[in-house]
């Protein structure tokens, strides 16, 4: 009996347990993670999905107001039922259905930098290194935001434009000049922009100081003063 313990007790200690088990696999899921040819195909991936995603907003900007009337009122279960030859976008019906969605409910027209951001997020991770992507995603982000109120602001939701700010940029430009007016949104928006400008490039500040200089109108009025000296000397 005490031999037969000693094999039991001796299995059990052979046995791993729990935590074991879950260690060793996620050191196998580790290795596989580290692997370049997983980032690789990845990063390949992503670059693929997000030409296809530029492909149909870019065909949105020529084919989504002859679209707009077929897939706006479809949902994604529905697109069955569309016939071929009746959308024009260039990714068929689902192209013409999400970039619906994406430019005139969503951000509009700055949607493309999504693409442009995530084609570089998919090269970084082939190894092809063209921006620095934290920098790139703060540009990408603030632009993103910026230019969909910009043009919710100037064109006020407007059907026939409405995807060059999309549904948030009517919004929230119509918020602004609701609590702040017009005005207060104008400087919201230069205010926001040259503060961008001014981080993101070091010419801004010298040239907004000389601009702010008005070297022209003061050299004028240096030539007046120097001809009303030279005519009381006389």
């Amino acid at each position: 009996m005490s031999q037969k313990n000693q094999k039991n007790q001796k299995k059990k200690q052979n046995t791993p347990s729990l935590f074991d088990k879950i260690k060793e696999q996620w050191s196998n899921l580790s290795a596989i993670t580290q692997n370049e040819k997983i980032y690789f195909i990845i990063g390949m991936l992503l670059v693929l999905l997000m030409l296809y995603l530029g492909i149909l907003l870019i065909s949105f900007l020529f084919t989504g107001a002859a679209d707009q009337s077929v897939v706006g009122h479809l949902r994604f279960r529905e697109l069955a039922s569309v016939a071929q030859g009746e959308v024009h976008n260039w990714n068929g019906a689902f192209g013409a259905w999400l970039s619906n969605i994406i430019m005139n409910k969503w951000f509009g027209i700055s949607s493309l930098l999504i693409c442009f951001y995530g084609i570089l997020a998919g090269l970084r991770l082939m190894r092809v290194k063209l921006f620095h992507l934290g920098k790139a995603f703060v540009y990408c982000a603030f632009l993103f935001i910026w230019i969909s109120i910009f043009f919710g602001f100037i064109f006020g939701g407007n059907p026939n434009v409405m995807f060059l700010g999309g549904a948030h940029g009517y919004h929230i430009s119509n918020w602004l000049n609701v609590k702040i007016g017009i005005p207060g949104t104008i400087i919201v928006l230069v205010f926001s922009l040259i503060s961008f400008l001014v981080f993101a490039f070091q010419s801004t500040m010298p040239l907004i100081r000389k601009s702010l200089q008005f070297s022209g109108v003061s050299n004028k009025m240096k030539k007046v003063k120097n001809f009303i000296t030279d005519e009381d000397d006389e």
